[in-house]
């Protein structure tokens, strides 16, 4: 038996990734009906690096 899902209903996952795209691949089955396979090419994008950034100032109360 394969898990069914709802309308609405979605997944969360994570990824853990070292490359410039994660490609899916995406199939359902919809009132007996097969969806797909479809796939997805997901582009990463380059991490921020913290150093380069501006430090961050803190706002002093008004008196």
């Amino acid at each position: 038996m394969h898990p069914t899902f709802a309308p609405d209903q979605s997944v969360r996952f994570t990824v853990v990734a070292d490359g410039p795209a994660v490609e899916l691949e995406l199939a359902a089955e919809v009132a007996g009906e097969p969806l797909g396979p479809v796939t997805v090419l997901v582009p990463i994008p380059p991490v921020r690096d913290d150093a380069a950034a501006p430090p961050f100032r803190f706002l002093n109360p008004r008196s």
